[in-house]
């Protein structure tokens, strides 16, 4: 939607956002990579397992 306007401020700001969503999709795809491998592999990541994503990711895929 942003695109199509002209101007070069709000290209900028959808440029940046295109590329924080972009990093965002990758390390939540890491992490439930790292989650259906199991335990050791997430250990491997930060924080032991025990960072805000690696606990909001186990969460999530718990849901029914």
């Amino acid at each position: 939607m942003l695109d199509i306007l002209p101007l070069p401020k709000v290209k900028a700001l959808a440029k940046i956002t295109d590329g924080l969503q972009s990093g965002a999709e990758l390390i939540v795809k890491e992490k439930r990579d790292a989650l259906e491998k199991g335990d050791e592999a997430v250990q491997r990541l930060v924080s032991n397992g025990k960072d805000i994503m690696s606990v909001l990711c186990k969460l999530n895929f718990n849901l029914p």
